[in-house]
């Protein structure tokens, strides 16, 4: 009786497993505040579409547009609609400049000359090629991505190098898709509430 319970619970993981949404490069959580986005998360982990050690982005969103649901992110930003692009670039270039502050407030603290733009966001040509064929949406992973419960790359970390190419072929593609200004406000806006 219990090789035959044990054979039909295993048949049933896998319909279930066969059933279930394919888990895509990571998950994106939107939110307005830090808590509203801390409790999508929650709410995510809770019914299963996360589980440690997966890849989520925490996103802060504009609240003057209709809000999302999470979701997993696949290899196709067209999923995404422009807002929901522009608010993750926005993020990308949040992280970006608190990056920049970062470099600036080490090299004041060990008393050298401040870098010029040029020099800290400087790309190895050893692997400019490699970053600018990946797809949109690999490079905002790199960028924000962390697994649950896990926090992103500050200086010390030797992502630092990759992190520094992911964002600059991120933005040199924004710069040739062009950028909706009222939205792009409106993304820097959301920033300035929610700090993770």
């Amino acid at each position: 009786m219990t090789a035959i319970v044990t054979s039909l619970e295993r048949r049933l993981a896998k319909i279930e497993a066969s059933r279930r949404p394919p888990r895509g490069l990571y998950f994106v959580v939107w939110g307005c505040t830090a808590a509203e986005i801390e409790e999508g998360v929650s709410r995510a982990r809770e019914t299963g579409h996360i589980a440690d050690g997966e890849l989520i982005v925490r996103c802060a969103w504009p609240a003057e547009y209709p809000m999302p649901a999470p979701r997993w992110a696949h290899d196709d930003m067209r999923a995404f609609s422009p807002t929901e692009f522009g608010a993750l670039m926005g993020e990308v270039d949040r992280y970006h400049d608190d990056l920049l502050a970062d470099c600036r407030a080490e090299m004041q603290h060990r008393s050298l000359p401040d870098p010029t733009d040029a020099e800290i966001n400087a790309v190895d040509p050893r692997h400019e090629d490699k970053t600018r064929s990946m797809t949109d949406a690999v490079l905002i992973g790199i960028v924000l991505a962390v697994p649950l419960n896990g926090e992103r790359a500050s200086l010390t970390d030797d992502r630092m190098e990759r992190l520094t190419r992911s964002i600059t072929a991120l933005g040199m593609r924004d710069r040739i898709r062009g950028r909706d200004d009222a939205l792009f406000e409106a993304t820097q806006r959301a920033g300035h509430v929610v700090r993770h």
